[in-house]
């Protein structure tokens, strides 16, 4: 006869449910827990609140394509490194900018409200992962999801929740995405569509999810087909109902690829299919994969780390017994739960080592990000795999009061009715499992605690994203605005050696949140969205944004130049240091017989060429690193129409 459904508090000899402790009542929900969570955002919010910011560089081209939602639908994502900088090529899909935009419509379209949406976005991912992972593995597994996630929010506090970057933005929907994998494993025919939604959002973001997304939600999807019909299921209808969420997902890339013109789908099928440089190869990938997917990797320590260099042995082989070790404890248990997340960890890991050897170009540790929630599913099965093996205890009984109370299963164990009912001995060990299962809810739930602290008190001491720029394009766009007409239509040009362009961007931006109109060359499309281009022919006259002395003084050598607003963002004390940095680098390169590296510091994009693509003494390289992020003074000129480009050095 089967045993009486188990309670999921402890009980004493006699069987009767013992008085719940007060600490089991303070972690009984797991909606208090993802409370928990919310803390360190909520602190962030409210920091950032007293901040006057404004977006440059990569976190403009966000707030640029949320922001031509509804007039002009974005098709297609951010900017992308593909292509040429005159010809660049976009991220897979504009999922992003949708997700993005009600709450950033709501709050106001401001920058700020920008922000809110986009920690909104990791709020809702991480607490819908914790929530997954407590209904499939009961309150230990929800309790190891969330400090799991603690550690992460942590490690990227605040560099991650205050950059609305399409690296950043699909790192914990990547986590959903492999929890709801998991379901599909499972044979819960609901969690496909889930699982497609979750991975064209992260593979339209960036491009890096495309390989994992594709190579393991197609083998889970016939995985589940074949035997929810083998169960005597028919799984049609939750897989037509995922093939028209994919289809919903997937259609206005497509539509930008059908409407003509090379597209950018083929674009990049063109550029992956066939490199314009060799693949790093395995011994490369390798070592670059183990330095990330690492025990005391970026996803704990957070970011800096750069793939190129040796990685933590130590590390990367605890990561390895610890899932290996979880392995072997869940196959010789037969654990099903556990080896279900085991074949998704297992397949996303196959894959990602693959794609890692396939990377071309500058190896950058934001093009394998991915990684961090990978890490984190790891350590989530394998700390779920020893947990429910430590947790069992030795006789039949006990497993099966331990597996109840680690799943919160109501259900009884399915017994052989001719089985002797169980002793007082045996029920005493399912209550010695219930107090240990219950004091490793306690450690779970105190070192999230703990861990979430940590990461309020960084929260709190939150300083705005590359202020240096920031407090250069508020500068600028305060008086230049009243020199401006609002009927009138301008072409925004610029020179930056330092930042790529990203200030310029950023002006684009706040000039238009003021009513006016800037637009830019055709080939600044993919980063400013197509609508904002602007033709000499249209234009009423041509605006200079113009950064660092030598340019800005040549700029004032010009009779036809007129200068509209100019501003240094550096302190005093800053200055002197870029003076003197300056000086120091221009010496080393003349003593190291490099003379033309200091005419190329002055050039278009000069300073971030020297910095990343030329290969400079150590104590040089940090000191071009220093001059670079100490930023230079702006300017911005008015010229003729059809005035021409320009080179400083000309």
């Amino acid at each position: 006869m089967a045993d009486a459904p188990h309670q999921s508090g402890a009980t004493d000899s006699l069987g009767e449910p013992a008085p719940r402790r007060w600490f089991e009542h303070l972690i009984a929900g797991q909606f208090v827990v993802i409370g928990m969570m919310l803390v360190p955002f909520a602190v962030l919010l409210a920091v950032a609140a007293t901040r006057r910011w404004y977006p440059t560089g990569d976190l403009a081209h966000t707030e640029l394509m949320v922001r031509s939602i509804p007039r002009h639908p974005p098709l297609v994502g951010v900017a992308a490194r593909v292509g040429t900088i005159q010809d660049p090529g976009s991220a897979p899909g504009p999922s992003m900018a949708y997700l993005l935009y009600p709450l950033y419509l709501i709050l106001g379209r401001s920058s700020y409200a920008l922000v809110v949406a986009y920690n909104a976005l990791h709020a809702a991912a991480l607490g819908g992962a914790i929530w997954w992972a407590w209904r499939r593995a009961g309150r230990t597994g929800g309790l190891a999801m969330a400090l799991i996630a603690a550690v992460m929010v942590r490690a990227a506090m605040t560099q991650m929740f205050l950059q609305p970057w399409n690296v950043w933005i699909p790192v914990f929907a990547f986590l959903g995405y492999l929890l709801a994998l998991w379901g599909v494993v499972e044979r819960r025919p609901g969690c496909l569509a889930v699982a497609v939604a979750l991975g064209a959002h992260c593979a339209q973001t960036h491009i890096s999810y495309v390989p994992l997304v594709a190579a393991t939600l197609a083998p889970a999807a016939l995985w589940l087909a074949w035997r929810v019909g083998a169960d005597g299921r028919r799984p049609w209808r939750s897989v037509a109902v995922a093939g028209v969420v994919g289809v919903a997902m997937m259609a206005l890339p497509v539509i930008e690829q059908l409407r003509g013109g090379p597209g950018n789908l083929a674009r990049l099928w063109r550029h992956f299919s066939s490199p314009p440089e060799a693949p790093l190869g395995l011994r490369a990938g390798v070592r670059g994969f183990f330095g990330e997917y690492n025990l005391f990797g970026p996803w704990i320590v957070g970011p800096g780390h750069v793939p190129t260099e040796t990685p933590n042995i130590a590390g990367a082989a605890a990561m390895a017994l610890l899932v290996g070790g979880g392995l072997l404890v869940a196959w010789r248990r037969r654990d099903r739960l556990v080896l279900g997340l085991y074949a998704v960890v297992a397949g996303a890991t196959v894959v990602g080592l693959w794609a890692t050897t396939r990377i071309f170009g500058t190896f950058y540790d934001y093009v394998i990000r991915w990684i961090w929630p990978l890490n984190a599913i790891s350590v989530f099965v394998a700390a779920l795999a020893l947990g429910r093996a430590l947790g069992a205890g030795s006789t039949r009984a006990g497993v099966d009061g331990v597996d109840r109370a680690l799943t919160d299963d109501a259900s009884p164990p399915v017994t052989d009715d001719a089985s002797p009912p169980a002793t007082d001995d045996a029920g005493r060990t399912v209550a010695r499992s219930d107090r240990r299962v219950a004091r490793v809810h306690v450690a779970l739930a105190a070192t999230t605690m703990a861990v979430l602290a940590s990461a309020t008190v960084t929260a709190a001491r939150t300083e705005m994203p590359f202020p240096t720029d920031s407090r250069r394009v508020g500068g600028l766009a305060r008086p230049l605005a009243p020199q401006l007409s609002r009927d009138a239509r301008y072409l925004l040009r610029w020179h930056d050696p330092a930042a790529l362009g990203g200030g310029a961007y950023g002006l684009v931006l706040e000039m238009e949140r003021q009513g006016f109109h800037i637009g830019v060359d055709s080939w600044g499309r993919a980063a400013a969205q197509p609508f904002r281009v602007q033709s000499e022919e249209t234009a009423a006259t041509v605006l200079w944004f113009v950064t660092g002395d030598p340019a800005i003084h040549a700029f004032l050598g010009e009779p036809e130049a007129v200068l509209l607003a100019r501003f240094d963002p550096r302190s005093p004390a800053e200055q002197a240091r870029s003076t003197a940095l300056r000086e120091a680098i221009n010496a080393r390169l003349a003593e190291l017989g490099r003379p033309e590296l200091i005419r190329r510091l002055d050039e278009q994009y000069g300073t971030t060429q020297v910095m990343f693509f030329e290969a400079l003494p150590a104590d040089l390289h940090d000191q071009v690193v220093e001059y670079n992020d100490l930023r230079t003074p702006g300017a911005v000129f008015e010229v003729p129409i059809f005035w021409g480009l320009f080179d400083p050095n000309a």
